[in-house]
């Protein structure tokens, strides 16, 4: 019986991606790569939150994990307690912005 591995994606690997960073891009995807094919890919609720800055939407972020095939680990409370902050932030530099 073969075990399945669960590898734990870091933010830092996923903005080489979406920036992407030249330096980076190539090593990140084919990590990822090899990781979706030796079993699942997740991220916990922080690296959800600094990920979901880099968009305008949550639901923008949400669909570039969902094209990119990530899944995330641990309960929804748990993400949703992560993101609620950085949400919070973002309209807050919005309205500034706005003036």
């Amino acid at each position: 019986m073969t075990r399945s591995m669960i590898t734990a994606i870091d933010t830092n690997v996923l903005l080489d991606i979406l920036v992407p960073n030249e330096k980076f891009c190539d090593a990140s995807v084919r990590a990822l790569e090899d990781a979706y094919t030796a079993g699942s890919l997740v991220i916990c609720g922080l690296v959800y939150a600094e990920l979901c800055i880099q968009f305008i939407t949550q639901r923008e972020c949400d669909g570039f994990l969902e094209s990119n095939g990530r899944s995330l680990a641990g309960t929804s409370l748990a993400a949703e307690t992560s993101i609620r902050p950085v949400l919070c932030f973002k309209d807050l530099h919005r309205g500034s912005w706005r003036e």
